[in-house]
């Protein structure tokens, strides 16, 4: 591995540190583990102009070189932090919580029924802009965010608004989700708890984003094992030449390859 990849790839916390996380979440903390896609991010990164602001919208126009679309993501600023304080663009192919919505800016369309103002929502808002896709609004409070595919008109200034539209060919109960987290954001001015419910599964995915991060360091595997449980049950119990912990470890490196590799894309369907 290339030093200065390693060197970019997060420092392992323990595993009793570790969160819940929701489902995007984990997905997002496999992917910025993978050496190819910090690289693109890197390199993304070098020929992505400076940010700008229209009104209270951070606006991100992605350079030329932007090649992090092979991994289902539009664009990245980083991989060295988690996404609390990151902004991450996924594809609207790879996850059915991007909402679709259109872009309106005269009085006139103003006076629809769900027509939501920017200037109400009291988050940190990112315009993605650039040829080839058409504009994405994150709106984001740490971890937790929002994004919205914009489908006709532009963003004049930061006092536009937007319509939100279910999108009939996606899953209607993710749909039906995020506009329940959209329009709390909406009227209570912040994002809900109750509405951003960690996986179910983020026990052993923490056991395996650990067992991981470990594997790309390097960690001879009864280090591994003592990490994740304890030395006095791997003074107990190990056996190098087979046996339960050991294979255990090697089934969590094993699985968190695949979900740095492509598996991430599992947690966002």
């Amino acid at each position: 591995m290339e030093r200065a990849v390693q060197q970019a790839l997060p420092e392992h916390s323990p595993l009793a540190n570790v969160e819940a996380r929701t489902s995007a979440e984990w997905a997002f903390e496999f992917l910025r583990r993978n050496p190819k896609f910090i690289s693109a991010v890197d390199a993304g990164e070098k020929s992505t102009p400076p940010r700008k602001s229209v009104g209270d919208l951070t606006v991100v126009t992605p350079g030329e070189r932007e090649s992090t679309q092979c991994f289902g993501v539009l664009y990245c600023d980083r991989c060295d932090r988690p996404i609390d304080n990151t902004m991450v663009f996924w594809a609207r192919e790879l996850t059915v919580d991007i909402i679709d919505a259109r872009i309106v800016n005269s009085s006139a369309d103003e006076a629809e029924d769900n027509v939501l103002k920017l200037e109400k929502f009291k988050c940190d808002k990112i315009l993605l802009s650039g040829p080839g896709h058409l504009p994405q609004l994150l709106l984001k409070t740490g971890s937790k965010q929002l994004q919205i595919n914009c489908i006709g008109g532009e963003f004049a200034s930061g006092e536009g608004a937007i319509i939100p539209q279910i999108a009939p060919d996606r899953n209607i109960e993710r749909q039906l989700l995020a506009m329940r987290r959209l329009f709390h954001l909406y009227c209570e001015r912040e994002f809900s708890d109750t509405l951003f419910k960690p996986d179910a599964k983020s026990a052993r995915l923490g056991e395996v984003l650990a067992a991981l991060d470990l594997w790309l360091l390097q960690t001879p595997m009864r280090d591994i094992a003592i990490a994740l449980y304890g030395e006095q049950l791997v003074d107990d119990d190990w056996a190098p030449e087979g046996g339960y912990l050991i294979d255990r470890v090697r089934r969590s490196i094993r699985r968190g390859r695949f979900m740095m590799e492509k598996g991430y894309r599992q947690l966002l369907t």
